[in-house]
């Protein structure tokens, strides 16, 4: 009976661990202005950070915050670049960079922007290769999307909301998962329609979904602002909750925007462009 107790209590323990602190590496430099950043991710040692509109793609030095250069877009007020995600995918051979996925969070265009990013003599360029149509948010019953890519499964997951709010827990409001295969890069433009979802499920409802990333089966996401945001944790064998942190007691006191993991460390950049950094194997329930 003692030794079961003892278990017991040290089960508690560890559940009510505090979160390990994320470290603040540094703010990236500013330019043109744009300092209230959206989605963010990286490859190797380059960071993309997306805004709300569109206007540009601002690339960094992902191991100092140096800025490296900028690709002016064309910009859209419904383009919100509200999660980006690297790809395995290179458009063509020899390309630097795999294809970079961003969902655009809204109801007046429901689709997701796949980027091909080059580098030249001149500078940076991008290309949209291909538009990914998602079904209405009515007829998908999933507001606000959010794209993340499973590159071990070959699966595109969208996360959003049941109903037209983002801040609201009422009337039934919940967290929705819809899953998708992803399409493949053979042509412009391609719709999706409910008949493609191949999985969906739902979990409590939580404010605001930011960026997210795979890895190992596991989703990483960002949710809320100030004074509520948090990094949940999901397995996606079980879809369950694994663990929840508390950003501000985890050291980002600031809205996060983007997500994205490289190697063994995860990233976080914050809507002030402040990058923090955690090692994957640190994480423990708070």
């Amino acid at each position: 009976m003692k030794k079961t107790l003892i278990a017991i209590l040290a089960c508690c323990i560890a559940v009510s661990a505090s979160a390990q602190k994320f470290e603040k590496l540094y703010r990236e430099e500013v330019i043109g202005g744009r300092e209230r950043s959206q989605g963010a991710t990286g490859t190797g040692n380059v960071l993309f950070q997306f805004y709300d509109g569109a206007p540009a793609i601002d690339i960094y030095e992902l191991s100092s915050g140096k800025a490296l250069g900028s690709i002016a877009l064309e910009g859209k007020k419904t383009y919100h670049c509200n999660n980006a995600v690297v790809s395995s995918t290179y458009y063509r051979k020899g390309d630097e960079f795999p294809l970079v996925y961003v969902s655009q969070e809204n109801k007046a265009e429901h689709l997701i922007l796949v980027f091909r990013i080059t580098r030249g003599g001149g500078g940076f360029a991008a290309e949209v290769v291909q538009k990914i149509i998602l079904p209405a948010p009515m007829e998908m019953g999933l507001y606000y999307p959010n794209v993340v890519l499973d590159l071990d499964a070959g699966d595109l997951l969208i996360t959003g909301f049941s109903w037209e709010s983002w801040n609201k827990p009422t009337r039934g409001n919940s967290l929705q998962f819809v899953k998708f295969k992803t399409p493949a890069v053979s042509s412009a433009e391609v719709v999706l329609t409910t008949a493609d979802i191949q999985d969906r499920w739902t979990d409590e409802f939580v404010i605001a979904t930011q960026g997210a990333a795979i890895k190992g089966g596991m989703l990483y996401q960002v949710y809320g602002g100030p004074p509520t945001q948090f990094i949940c944790c999901y397995n996606l064998a079980t879809k369950k909750l694994v663990w929840k942190y508390d950003l501000i007691e985890a050291g980002i006191p600031n809205e996060p925007e983007g997500l994205f993991i490289i190697g063994d460390k995860i990233y976080v950049v914050d809507v002030e462009k402040n990058v923090y950094s955690l090692p994957l194997d640190m994480h423990r329930p708070d």
